[in-house]
């Protein structure tokens, strides 16, 4: 019997190493190890949360995660994106990919207006890499509760604990450049942003009745760059979860 391609040397090879054409469809974070880490903790970690289900992916940039979603077994996948360079680069991937047109959509348009100008429904939502690219954050949580999702897997930077007096619901606030192919979408150079604290997120989001488990991150992390944000607790994953 001829091996399976996806075993090297007695290991599963890296889902990002499998579909490699993601490390050069964006300049935002395409390095190997972030990516395989990530893989493990957003989607391996969750395969049960996206098998079957109707997923939405929330600011889908080049289509990275998407992809592994439909690879992970979702019945279908929305991806919403902003910024046209990168939804017709997921496009030309799933295509290079042959993947069934019939399973996904990308739609182009700001995430808000997008969310109000047409009706989504979906049982997982991706919210990754975005929840600090934004000032709106209440009305973001309300409008993705709105698609009727039982479960959001959200990554995203936040206030350390250590910053928090006795975990406090902060956000703090910053401005940054709009122009960057992964920060905030805005029609100014520069736009205010909001990084919250974990009380925050617990906060936000269980006023749409989702309680909060954050990821254990300690088997994916490594001591290296491409990773440093998670091992200095600058960022981390969470599973929102809620019954309907």
């Amino acid at each position: 019997m001829q091996p399976d391609p996806k075993e090297r040397d007695g290991a599963t090879t890296p889902f990002f190493d499998q579909f490699d054409r993601f490390y050069s469809t964006s300049r935002t974070s395409p390095w190997p190890e972030r990516l395989h880490a990530r893989y493990q903790a957003i989607i391996q970690e969750n395969l049960d949360l996206l098998r079957g289900q109707r997923v939405l992916d929330v600011a889908s940039h080049d289509g990275r995660w998407s992809f592994a979603a439909l690879k992970a077994g979702c019945a279908h996948v929305t991806g919403m994106e902003a910024r046209e360079h990168l939804v017709l680069t997921a496009r030309a991937t799933f295509e290079h990919y042959g993947v069934d047109r019939a399973k996904y959509e990308f739609v182009l348009g700001d995430v808000f207006t997008s969310l109000k100008e047409r009706e989504y429904r979906a049982d997982t939502v991706l919210l990754l890499g975005f929840f600090y690219h934004v000032n709106r954050h209440v009305e973001l949580a309300a409008l993705i509760s709105d698609v009727g999702a039982r479960h959001i897997i959200l990554d995203t930077a936040v206030v350390r604990a250590e910053s928090c007096p006795r975990e406090a619901p902060i956000i703090e606030l910053s401005t940054e450049s709009s122009a960057d192919e992964g920060a905030a979408v805005a029609s100014t150079a520069r736009v205010i942003v909001g990084r919250p604290s974990r009380e925050a997120i617990r906060l936000i989001f269980g006023e749409f009745g989702f309680t909060v488990r954050e990821v254990d991150w300690t088997p994916y992390k490594k001591n290296v760059p491409a990773l440093s944000e998670y091992w200095t607790g600058d960022r981390s994953t969470f599973v929102l979860s809620r019954d309907l």
